[in-house]
């Protein structure tokens, strides 16, 4: 999908455009929990990996605007970034395992898809339109 984003050019609305993607994705995979045919729960799959296939490359944009706009101190941005996704990876896995022993695999699912709606929902409302960069307090950092 990054070939067809590049392609269509966006270069305003990433955010919020990323954000209603995550909350479609985050219908589907709540849609997973209740779909009881096979072709049911692969239409499902489908599309959410769809909509998340769109929003990764869009957030991945947004990230690599404010990166850029850092200046010399991107890499305090890169790093915290790196750290967020390594704990990421070892604080989920447990607690979706945790949610899967009370509901079933595609229980899971469900659950996961209701985070990213309620996230998302909360992200679209409190997202601000344009992320402002305090450019004096950025300088003042010391390596």
């Amino acid at each position: 999908m990054g070939f067809l984003l590049a392609k269509w050019g966006i270069q305003k609305g990433k955010k919020i455009l990323t954000e209603k993607l995550l909350i479609f994705a985050g219908v589907f995979l709540l849609g997973l929990a209740f779909g009881k045919t096979i072709e049911l729960q692969l239409a499902m799959v489908f599309f959410a990996s769809l909509a998340i296939s769109i929003a990764y490359p869009l957030l991945d944009g947004v990230y690599s605007d404010v990166v850029a706009r850092m200046g010399k101190e991107k890499n305090h941005l890169i790093g915290l970034t790196g750290s967020t996704i390594n704990v990421s990876y070892v604080i989920w896995p447990p607690i979706a395992g945790l949610i899967c022993s009370k509901v079933g695999e595609t229980g899971t699912f469900g659950v996961l898809g209701g985070l990213v709606i309620l996230i998302s929902f909360i992200l679209l409302f409190v997202t601000p339109k344009k992320l402002r960069l305090p450019q004096s307090k950025i300088q003042a950092w010391k390596d």
